[in-house]
């Protein structure tokens, strides 16, 4: 349909005038007239506007992009404080496990140093309790034999007059028995 009203328009162009390829002089002056208007019209009231408009929005992305560059230093700035803080806190964890290792190594040698010196106190104890016991062992064995000596030397003396010369030899056997 808007096929065959072209054609009819070309078409009537042809016989008359009116058509949309005929050029009219006064519609054209016009046209210039209005347009030369128009372009003093905006230059008055648009232009300065959209100028300005455009000046504003190429500042506000000049301060933008500023504006994303100081933050980018900034970040940049923070991540190497960061990165600086996070060495630090390293060598810190660093140092106080080592500190940590010496202080458990410490520990560790001073509870043995106190256990050596407990076991070498008890093995002392011990030995002392071992001698007193091995005396006392001894001063019972010296008196039961003592006393079995005295039994056998009332028997000898009770068969053997001599008594005095018994006890003599009973004394001298204690002695002997003492002695070793």
């Amino acid at each position: 349909m808007i096929f065959s009203t072209f054609v009819m328009l070309a078409s009537s162009s042809e016989g008359g005038k009116g058509g949309l390829l005929d050029f009219n002089e006064g519609l054209a002056i016009w046209t210039v007239i209005t347009f030369i208007a128009l372009l003093l019209i905006l230059a008055k009231f648009a232009w300065k506007p959209i100028l300005s408009a455009l000046d504003q929005r190429e500042q506000g992305i000049k301060d933008a992009l500023e504006a994303a560059k100081k933050a980018k230093e900034e970040a940049d700035l923070l991540k190497a404080e960061n990165e600086k803080a996070r060495k630090e806190n390293d060598e810190a964890a660093r140092r106080q496990i080592e500190e940590s290792k010496k202080f458990i190594q410490e520990q560790k040698a001073k509870m043995a140093e106190e256990l050596k010196e407990e076991f070498e106190k008890r093995r002392k104890d011990f030995d002392a309790e071992l001698e007193n016991r091995e005396r006392e062992m001894v001063e019972k064995v010296t008196k039961e034999v003592a006393d079995v000596v005295v039994a056998a030397a009332e028997k000898v003396i009770k068969a053997n007059l001599d008594a005095e010369k018994n006890k003599l030899l009973v004394n001298k056997f204690i002695e002997e028995i003492r002695n070793n």
